[in-house]
């Protein structure tokens, strides 16, 4: 548990020449808080569907940017035919943008169009229409309208919200045991060095610029 897991809490630094305070500096904030401001983890569902597949997640505050996005990466074919290119391309990417620019796109290795066997990479972009944008209504309005006719399907289950809880209080359980160097990651970057490993030691990475 311990090693699939960092924490973090961010530190003070310059954007746009202003000083930004470190979370500890925050108004109404403890000076000695021990809050987390950030988390990534890896975590791996014991059962015969998933066995094998690891699942990275991240979340955090006053990072380099703010988004809300899913990277399915596929696993790399061992059998390539033009095999000796194989390994300097990156692998296949599905990426979800929920926001703030809601689409998806499609990151495939292709052939160049020439005789030297070279691969590409080729990029299939869709992204909701401005139009479509204007006309989507806020997503807590629709929270609101369904509980109000009594419409469960966007609302979590109660025994999907205990299991979820139970999952995160094995987590604190273990952080509880020692106490945090924090604040461990700078303002305006994606989080401590530690997060970094989680998926270098399965050598992969995270997609920071998709």
């Amino acid at each position: 548990m311990k090693e699939s897991f960092v924490r973090g809490q961010y530190d003070g630094g310059m954007i746009n020449n202003e000083f930004v305070p470190a979370y500890r500096n925050e108004p109404n904030v403890n000076s000695q808080s021990n809050t987390e401001t950030f988390v990534a983890g890896k975590i791996e569902i014991e059962n015969s569907k998933w066995a094998g597949v690891p699942f990275y997640i991240r979340t955090g505050k006053r990072m380099k940017k703010k988004s809300i996005q899913i990277v399915i990466e596929f696993k790399k074919n061992p059998m390539h035919l033009y095999y000796s290119n194989c390994e300097q391309n990156a692998p296949n990417l599905l990426v979800l943008n929920v926001q703030p620019n809601e689409g998806f796109s499609l990151c495939v290795n292709g052939k160049k169009s020439n005789q030297n066997n070279e691969m590409q990479k080729v990029k299939l972009p869709y992204t909701m229409p401005i139009k479509d944008k204007m006309n989507t209504v806020d997503a807590y309005e629709n929270l609101i309208y369904d509980a109000l006719i009594g419409e469960q399907t966007n609302f979590t289950h109660w025994e999907e919200l205990k299991h979820s809880w139970k999952f995160i209080d094995d987590i604190e359980n273990v952080w509880k045991q020692e106490q945090p160097q924090f604040p461990n990651y700078a303002f305006g970057c994606y989080g401590p060095k530690e997060s970094e490993k989680l998926l270098s030691e399965d050598g992969l990475n995270w997609w920071n610029n998709l």
